[in-house]
């Protein structure tokens, strides 16, 4: 099993389940060895959720529909977000998020405890306009 170019684990003839241990973006390939031909499989891209974030104000920096075909999307979204300098960006589905955008795989950076105008600040930080491309919602795991 390779994850992020990195071989873990013990070789052997069956792979079991396998979530990688640290949160974020991943890919997940298999190294097959047959004699002296070693073949590195296509990789899966993968996205780990780790601690839900507590309550409080997050800077929303997008959203996509949440559907297999948008997967995809929604990697090159993290991808960008990621580039543009967005370190604590995370990635939440609004299925299991009462208080996030519905049918959506909602991107956004936690953290601003009950502070509203320091979402919106750490928005226009990154030359976003407020509220088109990014602004400050509420979360609450518990909603």
């Amino acid at each position: 099993l390779v994850e992020d170019g990195t071989p873990i684990g013990v070789p052997g003839r069956r792979l079991g389940a396998y979530v990688p241990a640290n949160a974020g973006r991943h890919n997940i390939a298999v190294q097959l060895t047959r004699g002296s031909e070693t073949v590195l499989s296509p990789a899966i891209e993968v996205y780990v959720i780790g601690d839900v974030p507590p309550a409080g104000y997050r800077a929303n920096l997008a959203s996509l529909t949440a559907a297999p075909e948008n997967w995809a999307a929604a990697l090159a979204t993290f991808d960008r977000l990621s580039a543009a300098g967005h370190v604590k960006l995370e990635l939440l589905p609004s299925d299991r998020f009462a208080s996030l955008i519905p049918g959506k795989w909602n991107f956004f950076v936690p953290g601003f405890a009950e502070d509203a105008a320091k979402a919106r600040a750490y928005c226009q930080s990154f030359g976003l306009a407020v509220p088109t491309e990014c602004y400050g919602g509420r979360f609450d795991p518990n909603a």
